[in-house]
């Protein structure tokens, strides 16, 4: 397998979609390509929509990635998880970052100043395939 130079930041918000999440991060670390989980802080342990955590890999301030992966979240996110998400997307946008959403999250790429034309972008779960190929070809 070869190991990809590209670096992706899958974003952790509470309430995930865990195949939002976890589709990615497997496909892509099967692929070589270097993946981190990112949150609030690096030690921030985040809950799924059905109770699962997961403890972030970095801070999302410290981001480097040629490509952010945002999850949907299951109902309304609360405020913070909102800015969390829109913090983010803004920095990855500002450093010429390739952005990512699926489900809820999707809707948050035009607020953040995101051209969705050119985003990579899934409807939801049943989407998750023909979203993974994408991001392959765009990453490896």
């Amino acid at each position: 397998m070869t190991q990809s130079s590209k670096k992706v930041e899958v974003l952790l918000l509470p309430g995930f979609q865990e195949l939002e999440f976890w589709y990615p991060v497997l496909r892509l670390r099967e692929a070589g390509v270097g993946v981190s989980v990112v949150g609030r802080d690096d030690t921030q342990t985040v809950f799924s929509r059905l109770g699962y955590p997961v403890v972030a890999e970095q801070a999302s301030d410290s981001g480097s990635g040629d490509l952010l992966i945002v999850p949907g979240v299951v109902g309304e996110p609360d405020a913070a998880t909102r800015d969390q998400a829109l913090s983010s997307i803004r920095a990855a946008r500002a450093r010429g970052a390739l952005i990512a959403a699926s489900g809820s999250s999707v809707a948050l790429l035009a607020e953040a100043g995101v051209d969705t034309a050119r985003a990579i972008t899934a409807a939801g779960v049943d989407d998750m395939p023909a979203f993974m190929q994408t991001v392959l070809a765009r990453t490896c």
